[in-house]
């Protein structure tokens, strides 16, 4: 297992070396990369202003990464060309931990519909629309913002996962409504997931699997996630939607479980919608089970959604649409704000000692204490913790763990601004917060690679 570099200065004719880096498009085009299955390839940091197109092909055994380097911030950045930051061929290949944005201003239209000529952004992360082209790749705790459309893996790309990314302020805003999404997919073999993500703030919605009658929309599974007022910088108080499932054909064999997704008042969008409107075709063996819905209207296409469709042992405060409870009895509807404290720690499957912390904070304390313990943390280690809406800010907190808990507070926190400055959202908190841990060990730094599985994932880290 090689490791080989990229950086911005770098070129087509070096050897890849950390001193003699090459130039990212050249290092994961297939034809002339260095890399071999089960190599890595790092990103040094800076931006890398183009538009690149990984071919790369490892296997599944010996998967190639393409990953920052450890300590720096590398930002792939597009070009204002309608076209995509980063488009996936290829298969068995790895992203890790980069940032995606487009550098355009221009968020709103004058012109209603999905393609408007008088504004261009780049697609963030999509792969390429051939048969057998980003099979098994993997975005994994990527930062994809401010762009066209986030993270976008279509049907040819059998077994695509996107885990552990943020997906923010991406889209538009238009006459008609917000366009462009956290993340838009459709699958025809094979399982996508979504896992561990947290979607926030897109022009419309967080993830959208959404198709006319030609359209696959089979075996997602969609798990861990947060999602939050996704639509909201559209203004006013009627949001797109944080989760949509379904559309003209109907969607089958999909499993959607232990989300979360949060609207917080006066947003009014929904919530989470399974099945699409009465027009749709409905779902079909398909089961949403132990989610927490807050918040705005839960739609379930109760009309063409089949026997197959189950909505079980979920946590629900919000409008029903379309839907009694009496249909669903197995769930826990509040008729009310929920009241306490209930915080969620989700534990990265790839990088130790990260997670996702999500924090429902009914009655509004200023600070909540948070265990670790799950996310590998033991005494002595340290940590650092940043809120997910100003990921590249200040931290909240850092310090040594002291094996109970850490205290984070849910005031004063503020979120990054849009590229585009005109547009604005409002932070969650104190009620909702969402933030991500990382840290070090207290015993020697080991390889990377130590403690990996064959499927390249860690060993004795939960989920959470």
């Amino acid at each position: 297992m090689a490791n080989f570099y990229a950086s911005p200065t770098g070129s087509s004719g070096n050897p890849g070396t950390i001193g003699s880096p090459r130039d990212l498009a050249s290092a994961i085009a297939a034809a002339t990369t260095p890399a071999s299955p089960g190599d890595t390839i790092w990103l040094r940091g800076g931006t890398y202003s183009g538009l690149f197109t990984s071919t790369l092909a490892g296997t599944a055994a010996n998967p190639i990464r393409v990953r920052q380097y450890e300590g720096e911030r590398a930002i792939l950045e597009g070009t204002n060309a309608t076209s995509y930051v980063l488009h996936i061929g290829g298969q068995y290949t790895w992203f890790y931990e980069f940032e995606v944005r487009n550098p355009s201003t221009l968020r709103t239209s004058a012109q209603s519909g999905s393609f408007p000529t008088d504004i261009v952004l780049d697609e963030g992360v999509t792969t390429i629309q051939t048969a057998g082209s980003g099979v098994n790749c993997r975005v994994i705790h990527l930062v994809v913002h401010d762009t066209r459309q986030g993270i976008t893996p279509w049907k040819e790309a059998e077994g695509f996962e996107s885990y552990g990314c943020l997906s923010y302020y991406n889209g538009w805003n238009a006459p008609d409504r917000g366009h462009g999404h956290g993340a838009y997919s459709q699958n025809a073999t094979g399982t996508k997931k979504f896992a561990n993500n947290i979607f926030f703030s897109n022009f419309s919605h967080g993830i959208q699997i959404y198709g006319t009658v030609a359209a696959t929309l089979d075996n997602f599974l969609i798990e861990d996630n947060t999602f939050t007022n996704n639509g909201d910088l559209i203004g006013g108080g009627d949001a797109e939607r944080n989760l949509l499932l379904g559309g003209g054909n109907i969607s089958d064999g999909s499993t959607i479980r232990n989300n979360t997704l949060i609207y917080k008042a006066p947003l009014d969008g929904q919530v989470a919608n399974f099945g699409y409107s009465p027009s749709g075709a409905g779902m079909s063996n398909s089961a949403v089970t132990g989610n927490g819905i807050y918040g705005g209207r839960l739609f379930i296409n109760d009309e063409l959604n089949t026997p197959g469709f189950t909505c079980t042992s979920n946590l629900i405060w919000a409008t029903l649409a379309d839907f009694a409870q009496a249909t669903y009895p197995t769930n826990t509807y509040y008729g009310a704000q929920p009241t306490g404290l209930q915080v969620i720690v989700r534990s990265s499957e790839y990088i130790t000692r990260r997670a996702h912390i999500t924090v429902l904070n009914w009655d509004l304390a200023s600070t909540v204490a948070v265990s670790l313990a799950s996310a590998g943390y033991v005494s002595g280690d340290t940590y650092r913790v940043v809120d997910a809406m100003n990921f590249f800010g200040s931290p909240v907190v850092e310090g040594t763990y002291n094996g109970t808990s850490i205290t984070i507070p849910m005031t004063g926190l503020t979120m990054v601004a849009p590229i585009n400055t005109s547009t604005t959202a409002t932070h969650p908190a104190p009620l909702y917060g969402v933030f991500v841990v990382t840290g070090s060990a207290s015993v020697p730094a080991v390889s990377w690679f130590d403690g990996l599985t064959t499927s390249g994932r860690l060993t004795g880290v939960g989920q959470g």
